[in-house]
């Protein structure tokens, strides 16, 4: 496995993968909150 760091042009690469991550959790889908989340964090 080989880790890397995104970069703001990767970033929608983990959108969808985030989200899912939310919902196994037990919290709501949101594709919108995800992207901001995201974008935050790589900000």
């Amino acid at each position: 496995m080989e880790i890397i760091q995104l970069n703001k042009t990767q970033a929608s690469l983990i959108y969808e993968l985030f989200n899912k991550y939310r919902i196994y959790y037990k919290q709501p889908s949101d594709v919108q909150l995800a992207k901001k989340f995201i974008g935050k964090k790589i900000a």
